[in-house]
């Protein structure tokens, strides 16, 4: 399951420890071209030769390869040239919603103050109080400010069906699982990287 052209990636340089987004710009038999990184914290081109790891997501489900940067193709803009991997060298990862990492961020939903538990690009777990009117089913509004991801703090605003609710151990909140039902594209990958980035400094932490 390779990428498509023009379809967002997510790249780990392994030598820097830095994560950063691209597009893919074209696919030959031997070579994968991808667009400059778009990301302002990685800085001069990449060499030939340094080592890098893909992830991106096709029908739900995330998708990882290892290669490394060919060189440099001097078009209408710059492409880096990547090596491209046999098929079977494509590991499949796991479900996008599933995907999810622990995040303690402030939510407005329907007006009322939450604090998340986790998130992913296909949702979100929330701390209510428990007075709270959220039934099951039900679809509200809301909006949350996405921490730095290479500097940048993003607004984030959806709607999100409610799943369902449980109360909490000790009873003084209540647990709310959402379902996102809008939300635009852009903010989705913004969500996708931001769990990459915590997913990568949680492995970093582990070694």
């Amino acid at each position: 399951m390779f990428p498509k052209v023009n379809q967002n990636i997510f790249i780990d340089i392994v030598e820097r420890e830095q994560s950063c987004r691209s597009i893919i710009a074209d696919i030959t038999e031997k070579e994968i071209m991808i667009s400059s990184p778009s990301d302002s914290n990685v800085i001069g081109e990449l060499v030939a030769g340094t080592p890098l790891r893909i992830s991106f997501v096709t029908n739900d489900n995330q998708y990882r390869f290892g290669t490394e940067v060919l060189g440099v193709k001097k078009d209408a803009i710059l492409l880096y040239r990547l090596k491209k991997p046999c098929e079977q060298e494509i590991i499949k990862i796991q479900r996008r919603e599933d995907f999810r990492v622990s995040a303690s961020i402030p939510v407005t939903l329907n007006g009322q103050d939450c604090t998340s538990i986790n998130i992913s690009s296909g949702g979100i777990l929330l701390s209510c109080s428990p007075q709270a009117e959220l039934p099951t089913e039900e679809i509200f509004t809301g909006t949350f400010m996405l921490p730095a991801i290479n500097k940048v703090i993003s607004k984030i605003d959806f709607d999100a069906q409610v799943i369902r609710t449980s109360p909490s151990e000790d009873g003084q909140r209540q647990t709310v699982a959402l379902k996102f039902v809008h939300l635009g594209q852009s903010d989705q990958m913004k969500i996708l990287q931001y769990c990459f980035e915590k997913q990568r400094q949680m492995r970093l932490k582990q070694r």
